[in-house]
Formats: structure tokens, sequence, C-alpha cells
């Protein structure tokens, strides 16, 4: 059973850094936190903890997703993530023979030892009374309470990165893929490029601590699975339930936060393409949600939002429905992932063409990391913005992408891949 306490610290200032060197006593360990310095509107309103981490497994869960709920068998929480490479298993499609870089699970949840979370300015500590007790909670918030995050967050120097798809072969690829969009194979798909590293020496907590103050997000995450880690800045929410309730937030549209000498903001609202892409997103979401919700209940609760974040503007519809009566937790994830934003429409097609003219497998890029509640509500972002690490090889990964459609000019798509790598290089270059 789990029991909660709450606690405070001598200094909340960059609570999240500290858990992230906590992480280092554990083999299974994942901070969640909201960053985002400029909240509004939906994600502001939707928002639930500042921080929630969970460390050490009591139980581990790789199962199909189609098991999910078998699996998911205790009244507890559950931390985990899900890969992009689950399209295989929900879409019947076969492997393509490539090895991600950096390899994760295609399913993956554990049930926390410990879990923190920070609501406001409240902290709560919960535990397992049948492992532990209030005196082994309080050995663990006197840790937090020690931790000295300058000591861990010195960089060793920079990197060289590989960059896997040449500037040539990614407008070959464009255009090949706007062939298919010519002859209606698709409408849009989400062409993604990946760049590597060799010779990475600083330390996964030192890279968090930068991505936090370059990159400050809403869904942001930290998530060590044995020698594997990512550190991830994401501003995308794929899925979240609340009771009978789920919402998805399809993010599709980027501009520079300045555009030449053009507001960044204005230059989103004005674009036609822009607007287009996200709406056929959307479109594939209300479709998605429709097989899980009661008639007549699903609903655009915001079209084509325009967000502020750190170097870029976003655009955001947000798609809700009420459950339909009997429906499993389970089954509105099912319906739909991979998210709608990270592959295409028609969605079985783009997840056929993605496998055929990307030159590398995703693995956990355009998965989901989130959590499960007792009450088996969730909440998951889209993995973006993320360094993918091997600490043992000191290797590095990252992927980026675009949405492609008939009027995509591939210099553009191009430069936008490059504008949201540009944090993500600069990181790993400090």
């Amino acid at each position: 059973m789990r029991k909660w306490l709450t606690f405070s610290i001598d200094n909340s200032l960059n609570l999240d850094k500290r858990l992230t060197v906590l992480a280092e006593d554990f083999i299974h360990a994942q901070v969640l936190t909201d960053r985002y310095n400029e909240p509004s509107g939906l994600y502001l309103k939707m928002s639930r903890f500042g921080i929630l981490a969970g460390f050490g497994a009591i139980d581990v869960v790789e199962c199909p997703v189609t098991e999910l709920e078998s699996f998911i068998n205790r009244d507890d929480w559950y931390f985990g993530f899900l890969s992009y490479q689950l399209k295989s298993e929900l879409f019947n499609l076969p492997d393509n023979g490539k090895d991600a870089t950096i390899p994760f699970p295609k399913l993956y949840f554990f049930r926390p030892r410990f879990i923190i979370k920070t609501i406001g300015e409240s902290n709560f500590f919960g535990y397992d009374s049948e492992l532990d007790d209030e005196d082994t909670a309080r050995v663990f918030i006197e840790k937090i309470n020690q931790i000295d995050i300058s000591v861990n967050q010195t960089f060793k120097g920079s990197v060289k990165l590989s960059q896997h798809v040449s500037q040539t072969d990614y407008f070959k690829a464009v255009e090949a893929l706007q062939q298919h969009i010519g002859r209606g194979d698709i409408y849009e798909v989400n062409y993604c490029i990946e760049f590597s590293a060799q010779g990475v020496t600083s330390s996964p907590q030192a890279l968090f601590s930068s991505m936090m103050d370059l990159s400050p997000m809403p869904f942001s995450a930290f998530l060590k699975n044995g020698e594997h880690y990512v550190i991830c800045a994401s501003p995308e929410r794929y899925l979240k339930k609340s009771e009978n309730k789920v919402f998805s937030m399809p993010m599709k549209g980027t501009s520079a936060r300045e555009y030449l000498n053009v507001s960044g903001r204005v230059k989103l609202e004005d674009s036609e393409k822009e607007q287009a892409e996200n709406i056929m997103i959307t479109d594939l979401v209300r479709n998605d949600l429709s097989r899980v919700a009661k008639p007549g209940t699903v609903k655009v609760d915001e079209l084509c939002g325009i967000y502020a974040f750190p170097s870029v503007y976003q655009m955001v519809s947000t798609v809700s429905c009420q459950l339909k009566e009997n429906v499993s937790w389970a089954e509105p994830i099912r319906c739909s992932f991979p998210m709608g934003s990270m592959t295409g429409a028609p969605k079985q097609r783009a997840l056929e063409l993605i496998d055929i003219y990307e030159n590398g497998t995703r693995g956990l890029y355009s998965g989901a990391i989130g959590y499960i509640t007792p009450e088996r509500d969730f909440d998951f972002n889209v993995v973006i913005r993320s360094l993918f690490l091997n600490q043992t090889e000191k290797k590095a990964s990252f992927w980026v992408g675009s949405a492609i459609t008939a009027q995509s000019i591939a210099e553009d798509e191009y430069n936008e891949c490059l504008l949201k790598a540009n944090v993500l290089m600069k990181i790993l270059n400090q």
C-alpha cells in the first residue's frame, strides 16, 4: 500500500535537477518536470504536477500493448514509455530491419519504490509500506537536501555530430514523398532525420541541466533505463486521461520567435500551409478518438492555437472526448498510437512510407513518456526535442522532423529541421 508524507527541502530551486542526480542510485528512474515559463490557455488549465518522479522498480512491465491491462495490475503508480516501434504490433507492419542507434524496449513501465510529486508549493513523498517506512523515506529526503548539483554539471568538451541524411538526400526524399501525395497515397507525412555523436563524456545530469536552462518545456523528462538515458524537452502532449475524459494536443506548425523582420507569431497565424497541416492532423486525431468516444462527445476545444516556447512559436490544437462505457482505460492509447502529429494521414500508409524513406529506426523518438495513476488515469508526452544516450558507449542520438505536404518547399522543411536541432546541438557542444 502506498503511503504519503509531506516534506520540505532547504532550497526547492532546481529540485528536478537534484532528483536526476539521485537517479544514479537506481537502475530504473524517471523525472517528469513542467518547466514551461510562459504557460497560457489549455496548457495552463490542464497542468497538474510541477514534478513527478519515480525511483527504483518494485515491478517491471514489458508486454504487448494489447495486454497492458493485464500487466498493469496493481492499484499503484506506473512510470514508463511507449516506443514508436509499437507501430509494428498496432498496424501489423514488419520491422524495417534497421536497428535504433540507442535501443529501448518497445513498451516499458515500472512501479516505483519511491515517488516524489510537487503540486504548487507542496512536496509529497510516496513509499510502499510493505518495503519501506517513514524512516527510510526521511533518509531519501535528506539525500535530496545534501545534493550539490554543481558537482554534476561540468561539461567535458564538445563532440562531433554526424548527420545521417545529407541535404541532397533530404531533398530527394521530400520529392519522392510529394510524388506519393500527388498520387493520393497520403495527404501528409512526418519525415524525420537523425544526428548522432560519439565520445559524449558529459554526464546525463549535466546535459539535462543545460537542456532545462536553454529549453524549459512543459513535458520535460529525464529517464534512466539501465545504461540508457532519455533527456527530453518536449512541448507536446500526446494523450491525457482524466476520469472518463481524454485529451490530445497535436502540435503541427513551427516558426522561429522572430522570422526575418516579421514576428514569428504573425507568420504562423497567417500561414495557410501551417494551418492546413495542423487541421489535417487534428481531423486524424478526431477520427482516432471517435473509436472510443461516447457518440457526439468528440470536440475540438481549440483549433490552431499559437503558443510561445523558447526560440519558437508552435501551432497547437486540442481535441477531447468522453469515453464510452465499458471501454478499457488503455484503449484510447491503442486507437491513437503512434500519434498523428509524428506520422501522417492516412496513418497506415504514412507509417509504411516512413519505413521506406527514413534511413534509420526511430526507436523511442516519436514515442511517449509518462505515467499511469492508481485510478488508471494517465498523461503522456510526445518524445521530441530529445537526446538519447548510451552512457557506457558514450554515444548520443537525436532526431528532428517536419510535416511534408503538397505545398511543402524542401529547403524550408530542411531549415525547420535545423531550427529544431539547434538547441540539441548547442547542448552537446557546450
